[in-house]
């Protein structure tokens, strides 16, 4: 009869469970996630080669497609994905809370576009706040957090600091767990004489680096001929070009694909060219539509 009692007691508890994260969680999820694959870290060689922008954007076409969406922001002291979004920075549950054990996951979770973009953001954080989580109390628990919120959305986008922070607690914990990296550049000579240093700085800290991935962004008149990076043996997944409206839309605190609409030409090509990386994210992490899995 105890042994009955206990098993009640166990299924009881698994019900609740779910039920309570179902609740925190927010985007009627069924618990089944249509990327295999789908934790996606971005990173960049050097500051300003417009990663938080890629990510926003990303996250917009994600929700756009039905897709429930998680970006994760790890800028501790110097975030900038809530300005995209208005996200409400007078709150005091955010990322930092939910990896400290303060709140829950789900308690410090914000939500636009009806639900479809989930965020955990840092909310008016100092230097000091950075310099705590840099410990690996904070990298267990990110660790475990990430495998939750991998249950739960169909594709989690993380906006990791430049790499010059590589070396960083929660940086090297958000890298190692991610299905893939993609590691974002531009023309600025910091970036592209580095190209060949990023992935042997993530070998020395046994990061896996075969699922890395490079996205050349704001492209010019000047860009480096495709043989230099074939010299390199790297391979582009996106190119996307440089357009003011862009830049201009990011000052704003706006999403392009939202509300930067443009007719120039590099305004059609940074489209088109993010769709294109949309759906290359979505094919390497196995994207699942009703039941199947699509074909290369």
């Amino acid at each position: 009869m105890a042994e009955l009692n206990n098993r009640n007691l166990s299924e009881s508890f698994k019900e609740t469970t779910e039920s309570v994260i179902h609740q925190l969680s927010g985007v009627e999820h069924n618990f089944q996630k249509k990327v295999i694959d789908n934790v996606f870290a971005f990173t960049s060689m050097a500051g300003g080669a417009g990663t938080t922008t890629l990510i926003a954007n990303v996250a917009y076409r994600l929700a756009t497609m039905g897709l429930s969406t998680l970006v994760i922001d790890l800028n501790i002291a110097y975030p900038a994905v809530h300005m995209y979004y208005g996200l409400d920075q007078t709150l005091a549950d955010d990322v930092i809370r939910a990896i400290n054990g303060e709140k829950t996951f789900g308690e410090c979770l914000q939500y636009k576009m009806n639900r479809k973009i989930a965020f955990l953001v840092p909310l008016n954080r100092l230097v000091i706040d950075k310099a705590m989580t840099d410990e690996k109390t904070y990298g267990k628990n990110l660790s475990e957090l990430m495998e939750q919120a991998a249950s739960l959305f169909d594709v989690i986008l993380i906006d990791i600091p430049s790499h010059g922070e590589v070396d960083y607690e929660l940086s090297n914990t958000a890298l190692f767990k991610s299905d893939f990296i993609y590691c974002v550049i531009d023309e600025n000579v910091e970036c592209v004489s580095t190209l060949t240093r990023f992935p042997k700085n993530l070998n020395a800290l046994g990061i896996p680096t075969q699922n890395i991935k490079y996205v050349m962004n704001k492209r010019t008149e000047m860009f480096y001929p495709m043989r230099f990076f074939k010299q390199l043996g790297i391979e582009l997944e996106a190119l996307l070009p440089y357009e003011l409206g862009i830049v201009e839309s990011a000052l704003r605190g706006q999403v392009f694909l939202d509300k930067g609409a443009s007719t120039s030409r590099q305004a059609v090509q940074f489209v088109d060219g993010l769709n294109k990386l949309t759906q290359a994210m979505l094919r390497n992490g196995g994207y699942v539509d009703s039941g199947r899995k699509k074909n290369d």
